[in-house]
């Protein structure tokens, strides 16, 4: 199980996914122990928000993997035409798509979870959901790693800038003439990080490695514009 929280506190200010544990090994919510694909909301009174807590959708295979994006109408996810040498398919991951906080979808059920909450202090319930809100692939190599996902953009109320993760730094970057962010050196699982948005398509890409990881920027940009003519 991961909370929104996590998810953020491993990434930054983004939303990328821990790596999921298996089935056997959720862990209750209080009383609840979340699901593969399920997604909960807990409005805590306190300080008027909500968190969000979701097991991902795991697969063991590529195929499987394939098969998982249609059933779940997550984001397109198409294969790497480069891959370095040595890193192969290792799982992949479908995550419920839960609203962003400066979204108006969360403002919108900010407000319903607080009048269902009746003045309880904390009010939990559970969210269904039509189309995962991001794919995405693993490819290991010994002990490093790429994380590959393509995440939907939502509609924001205010506007969000990249920041620096804390103790790395943020550096602007091109991916195919587009836009992207090139963020490095933090201390998160997700260390290494290239980012960036097809804002006609509605996605926004990232590709990440570990911290002790041999890819230079420049392999990782290799990958993403080799992954940006497969799309």
């Amino acid at each position: 199980m991961v909370t929104a929280k996590e998810a953020s506190a491993a990434k930054g200010a983004s939303t990328k996914k821990l790596e999921s544990q298996k089935k056997a090994e959720a862990k209750p919510n209080g009383e609840l122990t979340i699901k593969d694909g399920e997604l909960y909301a807990t409005y805590t009174s306190k300080d008027n928000s909500i968190n969000f807590s979701f097991r991902t959708i795991t697969g063991e295979t590529y195929e499987e993997f394939l098969k998982q994006v249609v059933q779940y109408k997550a984001p397109k996810f198409t294969e790497l035409a480069f891959l370095p040498e040595g890193y192969g398919f290792i799982k992949s991951e479908i995550t419920p798509p839960y609203p962003d906080f400066f979204s108006e979808a969360y403002r919108e059920l900010l407000v319903q979870m607080k009048k269902e909450a009746k003045g309880k202090k904390e009010y939990q319930k559970k969210l269904n959901w039509k189309e995962a809100g991001q794919a995405g692939v693993m490819y290991t190599k010994d002990s490093d790693f790429i994380f590959l996902t393509v995440t939907r953009i939502q509609p924001l109320t205010i506007e969000k800038s990249p920041a620096a993760p804390a103790g790395g730094k943020l550096e602007k970057v091109s991916v195919s003439g587009l836009d992207a962010m090139y963020m490095t050196g933090s201390n998160a699982l997700y260390s290494n990080e290239l980012m960036w948005q097809v804002k006609e398509k509605k996605l926004e890409y990232r590709i990440s490695t570990n911290k002790q990881s041999q890819l230079t920027k420049e392999e990782l940009i290799q990958i993403a514009e080799s992954w940006n003519a497969a799309n």
